[in-house]
């Protein structure tokens, strides 16, 4: 005790451990037995290799199709094609250099759509090596989610959208990323709908003309059920997701022993096509309910098969550990998701743009605030605020003296960018010259 006193630095200090989340308390202690996981004593890691090449998606979104009138990625496209069979040719190329380097490495799934990278399962030992190999562009931990239950239409004021709009999302697809939906809940039910063009997809058993998709992706040690797009001694919480999302409107519930017969219930978009991911199927002890837990390689494979499928909505209410921003793999997957499914359809390659620029952003953000948790450091914000006014000055001096089309437009633009390095070097000296807070 005495060692790790003495190990706080100076400007540490002691704070207090946050256990409420939403209306769910944590207790200080609790009993039971602790699971170690299975691979734990093979001495074995998990993870994802990022490759170099942009994937599918954020290829896309920087060329001239996001620009034009469909502003839609669409995998089966010949240019997809093409582009995703130069990503599957690297891919092979990359594997084979890796196995050669690691050989007791093992290659899982590959991602293409929403990421350029491969799952690989490898000696802890090894880490080292394969970080040094030329092909890799960034190493991901495979980190473990847990469910987390989603609130009701009223609270987001989807009652009212409806009634001022009569939105009710007619032909959507919205895509649940969770532990199964259960296509023969009456919330789901099929009466009046049919199949769109191209569905069902997945396994036909499982689909209805509501529920048109119906997908697993297991996990290490999910067993023979951990097949299954549904599980109905465990899946509970899609059908919950998916009933919030686009149950049938005038629904009537029998009840139960936690609430009474209720008639009326509605989803945010009732007249929506449902998509089943299922990805929670591992069997392990989740903190806030449920069986099972689901990894980030599987994940970001069920995210891929959703825009690959069409969806236009992708949900996944799931929660885990807090993990660096510049390793966390689901950040640049669902920023890439957004930037397919939400911002190109109305904005085009300025929709692409816009999305990268808000992601880093963000995780500029994530990190500057949990760097300054570890090592917190004072600035100078009068500096920064007038750095920041003359970048703007900037950018607009470029955009009004110079035109984007020509080889002198390019030229002068490029001039004025150059400008801002000096900007960066003295934001850095704004931080530098405050020193880090004690």
């Amino acid at each position: 005790m005495a060692a790790l006193v003495s190990a706080f630095p100076a400007g540490a200090s002691l704070v207090h451990i946050k256990r409420t989340f939403g209306d769910v308390t944590v207790p200080r202690v609790r009993t039971g037995k602790l699971t170690i996981p299975r691979d734990q004593a093979s001495g074995r890691i998990r993870v994802i290799v990022g490759l170099r090449l942009p994937p599918l998606a954020a290829a896309y979104g920087r060329s001239f199709a996001a620009s034009r009138p469909t502003r839609r990625l669409d995998v089966a496209s010949e240019s997809s094609r093409r582009y995703l069979a130069r990503v599957v040719a690297a891919q092979r190329l990359a594997a084979s250099q890796l196995l050669r380097a690691i050989p007791q490495a093992r290659i899982g799934r590959r991602f293409q759509v929403v990421l350029d990278g491969l799952t690989v399962s490898l000696p802890v030992t090894k880490l080292p090596t394969l970080t040094r190999l030329g092909l890799v562009g960034k190493i991901y931990p495979s980190i473990p989610y847990h469910l987390s239950t989603s609130t009701s239409p009223s609270v987001i004021g989807a009652t009212e959208l409806q009634t001022l709009t009569g939105a009710k999302g007619d032909g959507m697809k919205i895509g649940i990323v969770d532990d199964g939906v259960d296509s023969t809940n009456p919330f789901l039910s099929p009466a009046g709908y049919s199949y769109p063009p191209g569905f069902p997809k997945g396994g036909l058993k499982w689909t209805t003309p509501k529920v048109i998709v119906a997908r697993a992706f297991p996990g290490p040690h999910s067993g023979r059920l951990g097949r299954l797009p549904i599980d109905r001694a465990a899946s509970f919480h899609a059908t919950h997701v998916a009933g919030i999302a686009a149950g049938d409107s005038g629904t009537c519930s029998a009840g139960g022993a936690d609430h009474p017969p209720t008639c009326g219930l509605s989803g945010v978009a009732p007249r929506a096509y449902i998509g089943n991911y299922r990805v929670f199927n591992v069997p392990a002890p989740a903190p806030f309910g449920g069986c099972c837990s689901a990894n980030s390689p599987e994940i970001v494979a069920a995210f891929e098969a959703a825009v690959r499928d069409g969806m236009d909505v992708i949900n996944f209410s799931g929660g885990g550990p807090q993990a660096d921003p510049r390793t966390d793999i689901l950040i640049p997957a669902v920023t890439n998701v957004v930037l397919c499914i939400v911002l190109i359809p109305g904005h085009g390659a300025t929709g692409a743009g816009a999305a990268s620029a808000i992601a880093y952003f963000l995780m500029a953000m994530l990190m500057a605030v949990r760097g300054n948790q570890v090592f917190p450091v004072g600035y100078d914000w009068a500096r920064l605020a007038a750095l920041c006014a003359l970048a703007a000055g900037l950018f607009a001096l470029g955009e009004a003296a110079f035109d984007s089309r020509g080889a002198a437009g390019v030229a002068g633009r490029l001039i004025v960018a150059a400008l801002f390095v000096p900007l960066a070097l003295s934001a850095d000296l704004a931080v530098r010259r405050a020193g880090p807070r004690r």
